[in-house]
């Protein structure tokens, strides 16, 4: 019952230019998941992010992003990223920069699943994967979450997604996001809300 992620890469024409598939999936059960949301290519290299859980409930997922070889789909890495511990988290924001990766996504700071407290969850990471900083931003007890569009310029990085929801999981209820944030560490900058 799970799911996998699959990557393709097809020419102008629509024609595959892979042999075989990117191909990354669960390796503890049937019911592991994995989904992929986003993807950016830079240079030599694809880099796909998402979500991986390894249970049958869906708010207990980590971050998971991969980086393959642009040329012959070989998977070259794949890592997680948690905010808290059995918690909800999810890569919705990607962008390849000369001086490292930029993630952005749902965020669950909590050590519950329980507390359905979502925040937008920004990260830097290395070329290798590495965490270089994370950062939260939200309210208590609400739903705020990058899943939109996501942009890293000379300046700062820009997210959309929702402030304060209020529904199941906190995904719907709220107010539309535009947020702006540090390159530096992550920290809020500056936002304005729609609806």
């Amino acid at each position: 019952q799970g799911r996998d992620i699959y990557c393709y890469k097809f020419d102008d024409n629509g024609n595959p230019l892979w042999l075989n598939p990117l191909f990354y999936g669960g390796v503890v059960s049937g019911n592991d998941d994995q989904q992929g949301y986003v993807c950016n290519a830079q240079d030599t290299f694809v880099y796909i992010g998402g979500r991986n859980h390894l249970s049958t409930n869906n708010f207990i997922s980590d971050m998971l992003l991969l980086k393959a070889n642009k040329n012959n789909g070989s998977l070259q890495w794949a890592k997680t990223y948690a905010f808290g511990l059995g918690g909800y988290d999810e890569m919705d924001g990607l962008e390849i920069r000369s001086d490292g990766i930029y993630c952005g996504g749902w965020a669950h700071p909590t050590d519950t699943a329980a507390n359905i407290k979502i925040d937008v969850g920004l990260m830097k990471l290395n070329f290798n994967g590495d965490t270089i900083w994370t950062n939260c931003f939200g309210q208590n007890a609400t739903g705020e979450h990058q899943d939109g569009h996501f942009v890293v310029d000379s300046n700062a990085i820009y997210v959309s997604g929702l402030w304060d929801g209020q529904s199941i999981a906190n995904a719907c209820n709220g107010s539309a996001l535009l947020g702006k944030f540090s390159k530096t560490d992550g920290s809020f900058i500056d936002s304005t809300l729609f609806g």
